[in-house]
């Protein structure tokens, strides 16, 4: 039981000493969340290499690829931030 507390205690005292730095993170962390929220998905050059022609006809929309990427940077961003 000695050894977890003297664990937690360490651990509690970085976190204290690094106060100013992870609150910097945090900050810089929400930012980018606020820049991505209102980053505009925009149409882009026709990219013949993601388009691919098939029986199934799946076409994919670059638009809707780069929204699905903002969205699972955002959701990455705020565990992120969470953690710290």
């Amino acid at each position: 039981m000695k050894r977890k507390n003297k664990d937690m205690y360490k651990k509690t005292e970085w976190m204290l000493y690094n106060y100013k730095m992870l609150k910097v993170s945090v900050e810089n962390l929400k930012s980018e969340i606020q820049e991505l929220k209102m980053d505009t998905v925009g149409t882009g050059a026709i990219r013949y290499d993601k388009e691919k022609s098939s029986p199934k006809y799946n076409i994919v929309c670059t638009t809707e690829e780069e929204a699905i990427n903002n969205i699972e940077r955002i959701n990455k961003l705020e565990k992120q931030v969470m953690k710290t």
